[in-house]
């Protein structure tokens, strides 16, 4: 009887954690305390994002040239991975975000290589969404892990990354956003 126990529990341990890698593996943090996990992938806040347009494709399969960079003031764009378990309270977060956005505030988000339906329902009408079909920009931009989003001006200039999974996730990068640009404006000033 104690043996059997013994090895309900053993199993239940690596049940458990076999678990918490996978869930670590979802967020980008496979390698704990690697320099990779401090260092984000992509590109550096304060550079330009992508010069050149890209070809991406939009849900009703249109091919569809996509500068990253704002029209308005800002530019959010978020870089999905289908499939994930997270995809519904994403997709709502999204919604929600994108509600919120000003007149001078733009969202796109881009899935990789496919799109998953339900996503597109429930984030909405009011989202753009994309699709890089070979995963190319993903991979351009070094973009290894997901859900990411970055917050671009009208030049291209990254002003912001993070990784994001919430709408306080998608808030706050949004809010260093306007802070870096607040702090570029006071350069300068005294």
């Amino acid at each position: 009887m104690l043996a059997t126990v013994v090895v309900l529990l053993y199993l239940a341990t690596v049940v458990v954690g076999v678990f918490l890698l996978l869930l670590y593996r979802q967020f980008g943090l496979l390698a704990l305390g690697s320099a990779q996990t401090i260092r984000l992938p992509g590109p550096r806040v304060g550079r330009i994002v992508h010069r050149t347009p890209v070809s991406l494709i939009d849900v009703h399969g249109h091919r569809r040239a996509v500068r990253l960079a704002a029209s308005g003031r800002y530019l959010f764009v978020l870089f999905v991975f289908p499939g994930s378990p997270f995809d519904a309270e994403l997709a709502d977060a999204v919604r929600a975000f994108a509600a919120r956005l000003g007149d001078s505030e733009e969202l796109l988000v881009v899935s990789r290589a496919s799109l998953n339906p339900g996503f597109a329902r429930r984030a909405g009408d009011g989202v753009t969404l994309l699709i890089d079909p070979d995963a190319a920009l993903s991979q351009t931009l070094d973009l290894q892990v997901g859900p990411y989003m970055f917050a671009v001006d009208r030049s291209g200039l990254l002003l912001w990354r993070d990784l994001v999974n919430t709408l306080e996730d998608l808030e706050r990068v949004r809010e260093q956003a306007k802070e870096r640009e607040a702090d570029r404006s006071q350069v300068g000033r005294k």
